[in-house]
């Protein structure tokens, strides 16, 4: 009986390495994709240096703090951590944004791979903490990739360090809990984001109607999608079969090369399409990154690379100095968090709902290791389409928009509202601003907006008032471009206007024989 036993035992590992063992080449690819995508992050995020990560700015550490009061579970609160909230100077800032992209320079070139991609996940964990405000889903998971790549011997070949300790060119594949975690946690983030999907709107056939009308996003080429008959009601339920059935094709263990290329093919596609079609930042691109680990030996070999041997695989991390005991502690950790990341995605289906699946001690675990996810993308998509006015009456009598450079205040809707913020940070600050949890910040921003007009303008340009309005069209199925709604997000005034300044403009405005603007 052992002896029939174990030839099936066999097949089983046979099986698990055909699933989760990966090839050395794909995740050197990995590697550099994670150095480009954290240079890009921080290309992004550092012409809002001082407006979101400094106190001299609106997003100040009192106000990050705030947030977490007020949205962190509060037994687990003081365990939220970041290196940039342990200064609030604008030079403290910018020493960490420089260090992050000299580390991902690093990173691409696999110097000290291991240790490099530490640091990074810590700084990239840090940043989210110092402004949580913008923070996406895509952010989320370019976190929890690092995070898992720690676990992973990302620089055994194409980088300094292979060759440093001179391994060879053909080095196999690694198969571990690690590079187990990594693949389930990539099945994770779409089944879940389609989970989300599962509502009236998604599985009525009408969330394009949503989304391709949200201007703060949709580009013109997302639009005119909308103009063809049948690809809004295709792109809908195309999402909905990728995201909760075609994901899980990444477990077939049978011809899986085959097989992931075309789910990697298919899904580069949709993103592809998505970065044309809005303008959300680096989703897409750290989306496409993702799925390099999943690239088959095949498709490295095709490239003319030398192909691994087949008995060539590892199944503990890569140093032979390590214990078999330190390496079952390892893989042991690797599942310990793949099932909290799962626990975690669980509980954010309704939190109220399912927060008996979290136990204390896992929460605990995620927040020291900043393993926070929370996968929508439009899984509820906006009724409205949002946007803003920051209209500033001056010292000189002019009435303008502090926020678009002091042009005339319109309340029209612009050609192209994406086009009226500065960046995709602002874009999403002023999105994410419109959750009622969310509308104390609303103040702080238009008080940040005005003091930056102040500081770069003359005496009698100095803002006397000023509003924040948002201005909202109702989109969908039923869009006909005329419903709207006007929304006073918040006000400010002048310590040199004295009370009643309000029924003064009014009064000069009737008197001029002008309708009053409220």
């Amino acid at each position: 009986m052992a002896a029939a036993s174990e030839p099936n035992t066999a097949i089983g590992l046979a099986c698990w390495q055909r699933i989760f063992a990966v090839d050395f080449r794909s995740l050197a690819a990995l590697r550099v994709a994670l150095g480009v995508l954290v240079l890009l992050d921080v290309r992004l995020r550092w012409p809002v240096i001082r407006e979101m990560y400094s106190d001299d700015g609106f997003f100040t550490r009192a106000l990050s703090n705030q947030y977490f009061d007020a949205n962190a579970n509060m037994p687990w609160r003081d365990w939220i951590w970041s290196v940039h909230m342990l200064d609030g100077s604008l030079e403290w800032a910018h020493w960490l944004f420089a260090i992050e992209a000299i580390l991902a320079v690093l990173l691409i070139a696999g110097c000290l791979t291991r240790m490099v991609t530490l640091l990074l996940w810590i700084l990239v964990a840090s940043v989210h903490v110092r402004c949580p405000i913008i923070i996406s889903s895509a952010d989320m998971y370019l976190k929890l990739m690092l995070f898992w790549s720690i676990l992973l011997p990302l620089g055994r070949v194409w980088s300094i360090d292979s060759l440093v300790l001179r391994r060879p060119r053909s080095a196999g594949f690694y198969c571990s809990a690690a590079s187990a975690a990594f693949i389930l946690q990539l099945i994770l983030m779409y089944f879940f984001t389609g989970i989300a999907k599962c509502n009236d709107v998604w599985l009525g056939g009408t969330a394009m109607e949503y989304v391709m009308r949200l201007d703060i996003y949709a580009t013109p080429l997302g639009m005119s999608l909308l103009e063809i008959p049948f690809l809004p009601g295709f792109i809908n339920w195309s999402t909905l079969v990728m995201e909760l059935g075609a994901i899980w094709l990444v477990l077939v263990p049978w011809r899986n090369g085959t097989w992931r290329v075309l789910l990697i093919l298919t899904f580069w596609l949709f993103h592809f399409g998505i970065a044309l079609s809005m303008s959300i930042g680096l989703f897409s691109w750290i989306c496409m990154a993702a799925w390099l680990i999943v690239v088959p030996a095949g498709f490295w070999n095709w490239l003319g690379r030398e192909a691994p041997l087949p008995h060539q695989i590892d199944k503990l991390p890569e140093r032979p100095v390590m214990s078999r005991s330190f390496g079952l502690a390892f893989n042991a950790f690797a599942c310990l968090m793949i099932l909290l990341s799962l626990l975690w995605n669980i509980c954010n289906l309704d939190y109220p709902r399912y927060a008996w699946v979290m136990p204390p001690g896992m929460e605990w675990l995620g927040r020291v290791t900043a393993f926070e996810q929370h996968f929508q993308m439009f899984g509820k998509p906006p009724p409205e389409s949002p946007w803003f006015v920051y209209r500033g009456t001056l010292k000189n009598g002019q009435e303008v928009d502090i926020f678009r450079g002091g042009t005339p205040v319109d309340m029209e809707k612009p050609k192209r509202i994406a086009q009226t913020f500065p960046d995709h940070n602002y874009r999403k600050l002023h999105r994410n601003l419109i959750a009622e949890r969310l509308k104390d910040y609303r103040q702080p921003l238009l008080e940040s907006v005005t003091r930056d007009w102040n500081s770069r303008h003359a005496a009698d340009e100095q803002v006397l008032s000023a509003e924040l309005i948002a201005i909202y069209e109702t989109i969908g199925p039923k869009y006909n471009g005329v419903d709207r709604m006007t929304q006073t997000w918040a006000t400010w005034k002048s310590p040199e206007l004295r009370d009643g300044w309000r029924f003064d403009r009014l009064r000069q405005q009737l008197q001029n024989r002008n309708g009053p603007i409220f």
